[in-house]
């Protein structure tokens, strides 16, 4: 990046002044012109806390990329906390369920998030909260009578919302599509399944952090069973198909077996060469029979 104030009319650099000390450093608080000539990427992160195996990793990484200037592979074992899931590699399903594994023993909640924490799930003793879920909680808990979800709403949840009067809109999948159905219908919550919250009021930034904050807050003052008490999960199933897999075949069984109690998302993903199919049903029986059918036909 620093290189475009050389290619680039009007880019110019700045940097916070530092002092070194040893393998210390410290910042001066001062901006000054230019770039840096080195990053302090990983002093920023000892600073922050970050754990002490994680900043020695990173700085024998960063140690044996300045020496042969080539890309390491990172075959080092990892050393995994017991009962600590890996976030940054699964996806929500199979977020979902690690976190049915987990026993709470003393706890009364588990919040997990992915790796740039930008979303949170969590689970008590009977089930786990997605996106939705704490949409539903913080739409009720602050009196709000619309939210934006996606077409991935589960269509048990969607029902709660519906019983407690609360009007949803529905965006196609994608946290910028629902923040453009906000901004067009005024509407200050939304967000997704997979636990991205878009709170304008209480969090702008979509901070998983702060909506957890705000989670917890909620959650010691109001009976959540309560809140919950007419919702009716529906089952639900995400499959990723090869990309070359007969869309127009995908569409005749999506017009065959959808229904008010039955519904099937179809996408070609937009960052992977695969097409997302999403598929909820009350019937279980029925939703295995849909599984069924797509993968005889793979």
């Amino acid at each position: 990046l620093t290189e475009l104030e050389n290619k680039l009319e009007g880019v110019k650099n700045y940097s916070i002044a530092v002092k070194e000390k040893g393998e210390d450093i410290i910042f001066l608080r001062k901006i000054i012109s230019g770039g840096t000539d080195e990053s302090y990427g990983i002093h920023v992160a000892k600073l922050a806390g970050v754990p002490k195996d994680v900043v020695y990793r990173a700085n024998r990484i960063l140690k044996s990329l300045e020496k042969t200037n080539q890309k390491v592979e990172l075959k080092e074992e990892k050393k995994q906390v017991e009962g600590q899931l890996d976030l940054y590699n699964l996806k929500l399903v199979d977020i979902a369920s690690e976190l049915d594994k987990v026993n709470l023993n003393d706890y009364d909640y588990l919040f997990s998030f992915d790796g740039d924490g930008d979303r949170v799930l969590f689970k008590d003793n009977k089930i786990i909260y997605e996106g939705d879920l704490i949409i539903f909680i913080l739409a009720k808990y602050y009196k709000i009578k619309k939210v934006v979800l996606t077409k991935n709403v589960n269509l048990g949840v969607l029902k709660l919302f519906k019983k407690n009067n609360i009007k949803v809109f529905i965006s196609d999948v994608g946290d910028k599509n629902v923040l453009i159905l906000m901004q067009k219908e005024k509407i200050t919550l939304g967000g997704e399944s997979s636990g991205h919250i878009i709170d304008l009021n209480n969090n702008p930034y979509g901070d998983a952090l702060i909506t957890t904050i705000n989670l917890i807050n909620i959650l010691n003052e109001i009976d959540l069973n309560k809140y919950l008490k007419n919702l009716e999960y529906y089952p639900f199933i995400n499959l990723n198909l090869k990309k070359d897999y007969d869309l127009k075949l995908l569409n005749k069984i999506k017009e065959k077996y959808e229904d008010k109690k039955t519904r099937i998302n179809i996408r070609i993903s937009g960052t992977e060469d695969i097409i997302r199919v999403n598929i909820n049903a009350l019937d279980k029986d029925k939703l295995n029979v849909i599984i069924k059918e797509i993968k005889d036909n793979e």
